[in-house]
C-alpha cells in the first residue's frame, strides 16, 4: 500500500485486482474517496498497460532443449519398441540349419519363442512366471492342415491356443500366444494330424 493511510478498512491487493477485470461499485466509491486505495490502484492499471519484456536468448534457447529432450526420450522408447519388432521378424524368417526328423521320415518340428520384459530369445530351454511364447512350426505336408497346442504341466493338460488352420512350411508361426506359469516342467506339443511334436520347458 502507499505510505498514505486508508480513510477506512483497507481493500485487499486481489479485491482491487478483480476490480480492475470487473469493476465493482462498493470498491469504486471506496477509491474515490481513499487516496491510498487509489495509488494502490493505480499501480494495478499502470501493470496491466505495460507490455511483457522480449523473450529473452537464454529462455529461447532453454525451450528448445526442453522440447528436444522430449522428442529425444519418445525417439527413445520407439526405437526399443521397433529393435525387438526386428529381433522378433527375424527370428520368425530364420531357416533352421539342420531340420531334425521323427521316425517314418515325416518332418515335424516344434519351436518356440520366449518374450521376456521385451526380450526376445529363441528356442528357448526354460520359463519363468509371466514369460509370453509364440510357437513356430516346421511341416512338409502340402494344403492346409490343423494344428492344435497342448501344454503338459503338473499332470494337465491345456489347450493354450484355438485350433489353427495353417499352411505347412519352415517355421509357420501360429496365431496367438500364451503365457507360462508355475514351478513345474512344461510341455508344449504341437498335434497335426496323426502326427505330434513336443518341446520342454524347465522352470527358470
Amino acid at each position: 500500500m502507499s505510505a498514505m493511510t486508508c480513510i477506512g478498512e483497507p481493500i485487499s491487493w486481489l479485491r482491487l485486482e478483480q476490480h480492475a477485470l470487473a469493476a465493482s461499485d462498493e470498491v469504486a466509491r471506496h477509491l474515490a474517496e481513499c487516496g491510498a486505495c487509489r495509488a494502490c490502484f493505480a499501480t494495478i492499471e499502470a501493470d496491466r498497460g505495460r507490455a511483457l519484456p522480449p523473450l529473452g536468448e537464454v529462455a529461447i534457447a532453454a525451450a528448445a532443449r526442453r522440447r528436444r529432450a522430449v522428442r529425444t526420450r519418445w525417439l527413445a522408447a520407439a526405437s526399443v519398441a521397433a529393435a525387438a519388432a526386428v529381433v522378433l521378424l527375424a527370428v520368425l524368417r530364420r531357416e533352421p540349419e539342420n531340420l531334425p526328423g521323427i521316425k517314418g521320415g515325416d518332418d515335424l518340428v516344434v519351436d518356440l519363442i520366449r518374450e521376456r520384459s521385451g526380450e526376445v530369445v529363441a528356442s528357448p530351454v526354460s520359463f519363468r512366471d509371466g514369460d509370453r511364447f509364440k510357437v513356430l512350426v516346421t511341416c512338409a505336408r502340402r494344403g492346409e492342415i490343423a494344428a492344435d497346442v497342448t501344454v503338459e504341466q503338473a499332470g494337465e493338460v491345456f489347450t493354450p491356443l484355438a485350433p489353427a488352420q495353417i499352411r505347412c512350411g519352415n517355421r509357420v508361426p501360429l496365431p496367438g500366444a500364451f503365457t507360462l506359469t508355475g514351478t513345474t516342467p512344461a510341455r508344449v506339443c504341437v498335434h497335426l494330424a496323426s502326427r505330434s511334436a513336443c518341446a520342454t520347458l524347465a522352470p527358470d
